[in-house]
């Protein structure tokens, strides 16, 4: 079975502007392996305006994932795995939301 699905993350702890553009190309990787480019994703940089920066990802279409959503834990724990790779003190905060349900 499948469910319909909308994702939204961010990934927090970056200092600086080039730790966030490093993160976020991880990120764009991570995307394309996972969706094999079947969805479009905005990944931004964004900063505000106390000096934080942090990057943005957003599903663009509604995603559709086998497995009653199951995949998605997966998807957490690899997101989470490859911003740590490029910067160690980096969190990640996803949010699922489930169309059908609104």
């Amino acid at each position: 079975m499948s469910a319909n699905c909308d994702l939204y993350a961010t990934v927090k702890g970056v200092a600086d502007l080039h730790e966030a553009q490093a993160v976020k190309t991880a990120v764009e990787q991570l995307l394309a392996e996972e969706f094999r480019g079947g969805w479009d994703f905005n990944v931004e940089i964004k900063q505000r305006g106390d000096g934080e920066v942090y990057v943005v990802i957003e599903s663009l279409d509604t995603l559709i994932i086998s497995g009653n959503g199951s995949w998605i834990d997966v998807f957490d724990d690899l997101l989470a795995k490859r911003a740590s790779a490029v910067v160690a003190h980096a969190k990640t905060d996803t949010e699922w939301t489930w169309p059908d349900y609104r």
